[in-house]
């Protein structure tokens, strides 16, 4: 496993944490606001970013020129996995779409950003590097 993986799953890590934390204080809070099934979404945000931490190190490892290019298409591909499983949830689960939406999106800001930050910080070095 590269350092760039074990850095990324560190952090992925503490960001979870975090999440969690908040997400208990909301609960206790405004319990309305949290979907009853969040720990799953939890678990397929942290899912989705450790995939693509593994595809763009496996794949930046084999073909340095075309980072940017793997990059753009693990974020249009997690974007379309995200679709399809909002999808999903909203045809199975209509007695708390509305729940369900706004914690579906403030997690999938939270982790595409914490993705994008991390793979652009690891394309700049690849730049420096080319």
């Amino acid at each position: 496993m590269s350092t760039l993986v074990k850095s990324s799953l560190r952090k992925l890590a503490v960001l979870t944490a975090a999440l969690i934390v908040v997400a208990i204080a909301v609960y206790f809070i405004k319990p309305a606001w949290v979907y009853p099934g969040v720990i799953g979404l939890f678990i397929f945000f942290v899912a989705l970013s450790v995939g693509a931490t593994f595809v763009a190190d496996r794949a930046t490892a084999q073909d340095p020129q075309s980072a940017t290019n793997i990059y753009l298409g693990i974020m249009a591909g997690r974007l379309i996995i995200s679709i399809i499983v909002l999808a999903l949830f909203l045809f199975l689960d209509r007695e708390h779409q509305y729940v369900f939406v706004g914690n579906f999106f403030l997690l999938y800001l939270c982790y595409a950003i914490f993705d994008i930050t991390g793979l652009v910080a690891n394309l700049r070095t690849d730049f420096r590097d080319g």
